[in-house]
């Protein structure tokens, strides 16, 4: 179907370093969720069923 003769040459062009992209700013909409997503993490509830499950995990073992 293809053959090598379709593919174009390899030169120098084909070398060149690939540029990686950054973003330069957030979605505020990201923002909003990362703040959101702090807050329950940090909620006393949360802090006490992580450190409730930490010390279940060494029993299991």
């Amino acid at each position: 179907m293809y053959s090598d003769a379709d593919r174009p040459a390899n030169n120098d062009a084909s070398n060149e370093e690939i540029p990686i992209l950054r973003r330069q700013s957030i979605h505020p909409d990201s923002l909003k969720f990362m703040d959101m997503a702090k807050e329950l993490l940090d909620s006393p509830e949360i802090k006490q069923a992580i450190s409730d499950e930490r010390q279940e995990k060494p029993q299991e073992q």
